[in-house]
């Protein structure tokens, strides 16, 4: 039975022994280093992933690529090294971020290039993305680390298949070392893939929609300016319930010697963007006035203060003053949205909210958020031109001419602003936008759909309008929860049943009538009703805190809280409603792709409001 092979196995040994002699190949396996903000700096380290930067000589016009990870540079630099031998074979366990990450698609796309076998073995265990297995029980990482890892195994070879493949590994830590130690790659079960553009995926994905959710128009399109929320570097710190406490911090570290105040305020060591000396340098320099207290959006429905000098790393790391100014400089409206809604969540996309202060970053429970202001406001230098008070819209002119195309009446463009931006947010908040294009919400900015009608646009702009008002300090406080309990209750123990949300162990005090639905609904990855009192409850550990007493605007806050998530869950269906009564999906909106009027850019436009010939754009008032 053997001899029929030896034939085969003798041409096998020469053709290796041809390719050793006559060619070069590589070989490579490793775990290189995971480092978000790099050591490795030289001019050639930082140019290894510029080419990560372009799909097929294009730009990804990204504003920040994220391609700075040691391990990514790895991996370019191995790229580099099968292409210079044109043969061979890379095993690498790294972080998985780049399997699927928008700003790595230029990645994807060029490995997808070099090499025509490529499996991608996600072992998951993200402690960052809180990710469970799929059944929701516990997923846990390889390695004693943050970030989720995955194992890639690459070859490039003469031959002319190409070959995508990917599976899962999910489950205990336990688990998942006997299963590497046990299997190989020809035992383990392998879906196939079949990457495209404009993603390029290395995990697989249903985007069958992908030509109807295309049609639609990137958020960050739509408007001049945009930014993530503000980098503290230090909440503890920085960031506190109530004014009076930011004053009493902001005085106190102020007046403290370096070290003095590193230690009462357990500040640990400097980072690059935040040390304590910058901090308080910037405190002084700036007062320190109480005038620079101001609230921050820092979980949704839970707002809390700060002190906002805009320098950047001073008292805040990276306070983003170009977009979080323009809600200092006068009353605003913003929409922050998170670029990757599957960070926040596995199985749906919210993450989004409106709010009329600025945002911190981690707003959501994770991935970030981008902060979408409705105006802008002059800086000093541009007001001196202008009156007091004066602002105007931070839409794009094409989008306001696309939208008054559509308009079944003509509107000032002051109010056809204010409705494209009411319009935005409630598509935002269609229950079945969301399932329809999760594959696609999940992995980048959202695409806002263009109405096929006035009628679909006014009446969704409509209850876009009430859900912001909902969502920001104006919401109902009409129907509240009753509160079982008085001024001053602490929040020992946080849970729900039944019908009410208890805040002490014995289940004695606490808000009532409650629905499951509302007591569990998410926005940013959070349960807002259990997220804002946990946040408040007593704490053992390391650093222990006393449960929080109630004040009375806390529990009117917390009540209203409950009525505005009750009446969001009623207008996301009247939402779908409207659709369906506009002929569904796709049929309420434009299925094919827009291209934007571009005859008069914004920076003409931004000219002519500040010498005074264009006071469309400009406060009525």
């Amino acid at each position: 039975m053997l001899g029929k092979w030896f034939p085969a196995l003798a041409h096998e040994s020469h053709r290796v022994d041809r390719i050793k002699k006559e060619q070069k190949f590589t070989i490579i396996v490793g775990n290189p280093p995971y480092a978000g903000i790099s050591a490795n700096n030289s001019e050639r380290a930082v140019g290894l992933v510029e080419a990560y930067k372009f799909i097929a000589g294009k730009p990804l016009n990204e504003r920040k690529h994220w391609l700075q990870d040691d391990y990514k540079k790895f991996i370019r630099f191995v790229e580099q090294s099968v292409n210079s031998t044109g043969q061979g074979i890379v095993g690498f366990i790294t972080n998985h971020g780049f399997i699927d990450d928008p700003t790595a698609r230029g990645m994807r796309w060029s490995l997808l290039e070099t090499f025509n076998q490529i499996f991608a073995y996600d072992l998951h265990g993200s402690l960052k993305k809180r990710e469970l297995c799929p059944d929701g029980s516990l997923d846990q990482n390889v390695f004693d680390i943050e970030p989720g890892v995955a194992i890639s195994l690459m070859a490039r070879t003469e031959a002319t298949l190409r070959t995508r493949k990917h599976s899962d590994l999910w489950g205990t830590q336990d688990l998942k070392s006997k299963t590497l130690n046990s299997t190989s790659v020809r035992s383990t079960h392998w879906a196939e893939l079949n990457p495209v553009a404009k993603f390029f995926l290395l995990i697989p994905a249903d985007l069958s929609s992908g030509s109807e959710y295309e049609a639609g128009i990137p958020i960050q399109d739509m408007f001049l300016k945009s930014s993530v929320g503000c980098v503290t570097a230090r909440d503890s710190l920085t960031i506190h319930l109530d004014s009076a406490a930011v004053w009493e911090t902001v005085k106190r570290f102020a007046e403290l010697g370096e070290e003095d105040a590193r230690e009462e305020f357990a500040l640990g060591k400097d980072a690059r963007d935040w040390k304590v000396s910058n901090a308080q340098a910037d405190i002084r320099r700036s007062g320190p006035s109480k005038k620079l207290i101001t609230p921050v959006q820092y979980r949704p429905f839970d707002r809390r203060f700060t002190y906002y000098t805009g320098q950047s790393r001073g008292f805040i790391g990276q306070p983003q003053p170009k977009v979080m100014t323009q809600f200092l400089r006068g009353e605003n409206r913003g929409i922050a949205v998170g670029r990757q809604g599957g960070a926040a969540d596995t199985d749906e996309w919210n993450v989004v909210i409106g709010t009329t202060a600025f945002t911190e970053f981690n707003l959501f429970r994770s991935g970030g958020n981008t902060l979408f202001p409705l105006y802008l406001f002059p800086n000093k230098e541009e007001a001196a031109l202008l009156k007091d008070g004066e602002k105007h819209l931070n839409i794009k002119s094409a989008i306001l001419r696309l939208f008054q195309d559509i308009c079944s009446e003509v509107q000032d463009q002051w109010t056809l602003g204010q409705n494209i931006f009411d319009y935005i947010y409630a598509i935002l908040h269609s229950n079945q936008y969301r399932e329809r294009f999760y594959e696609f919400l999940k992995r980048d900015f959202p695409r806002i759909p263009v109405p096929s009608t006035g009628s679909v646009f006014e009446e969704l702009a409509k209850r876009g309008l009430e859900l912001f008002e909902l969502h920001s300090a104006g919401f109902s406080s009409e129907q509240v929860p009753i509160f079982s309990g008085a001024v001053g209750s602490v929040v020992e123990k946080v849970s729900w049943t039944g019908t009410t949300i208890w805040i002490d162990k014995p289940q004695t005090i606490g808000f009532e009538a409650v629905s499951e639905s509302e007591w569990s609904f998410r926005i940013g990855g959070y349960q807002p009703l259990e997220k804002w009192l946990k946040d408040r409850q007593a704490k053992g550990g390391k650093n222990p805190r006393p449960g929080r007493k109630l004040t009375k605007d806390d529990i009117e806050h917390y009540q209203k809280m409950v009525v505005a998530i009750r009446e969001t869950i009623r207008l996301m269906g009247e939402i779908d409603e409207v659709i369906e009564q506009h002929g569904g999906w796709p049929g309420a909106f434009v299925t094919e792709p827009i291209e934007l009027d571009s005859e008069r850019d914004d920076a003409q436009r931004r000219e002519e409001f500040l010498h005074g010939k264009n006071r469309c754009f400009a406060n009525p008032s």
